[in-house]
């Protein structure tokens, strides 16, 4: 299990090391009461992101395609199935969504040529705040070993 503290501590190139993105931008759509304590300990550790929201007021990207064209690795953390793709991408979903959504977005995903990992996280807005999130990427090890 992955804590959101460890996070940036891991990467593809050894499964022992976990999900650092080394030496690429980080998009993350979705800064809502979990996404944005999320997205802030991913910046805390060093990591470049670019981020969208549909609050005007927190949109550093102009649009979740904007955040895709600038970026290799893109997580969501949007608070239900309509707000829920490039490319090449690594579409990570941390959304609440239905599981047939995941397996849409799969398919969906797939056939745009992006890869996508279902990325569930466990714990509340405390836990986000205090980068505690226990952060379940179901096909993440398989996916690093295909890479």
């Amino acid at each position: 299990m992955i804590t959101l503290r460890s996070i940036v501590k891991l990467t593809c190139k050894s499964l022992n090391q976990g999900l650092h993105f080394q030496k690429c931008h980080v998009g993350w759509i979705g800064l809502g009461f979990m996404g944005t304590p999320m997205a802030n300990h991913l910046i805390n550790k060093g990591n470049s992101l670019v981020v969208y929201d549909i609050n005007s007021a927190a949109v550093v990207a102009s649009s979740p395609a904007e955040v895709a064209e600038k970026c290799d690795r893109v997580f969501t953390m949007v608070p239900a199935d309509p707000y829920v793709i490039e490319k090449g991408t690594i579409l990570m979903d941390c959304s609440t969504v239905h599981p047939n959504t995941s397996k849409k977005l799969l398919q969906l995903s797939n056939d745009a040529g992006v890869d996508f990992l279902d990325t569930p996280v466990a714990g509340a807005v405390p836990a986000a705040n205090a980068g505690m999130l226990a952060v379940h990427s179901v096909s993440y090890h398989e996916f690093c070993k295909q890479k």
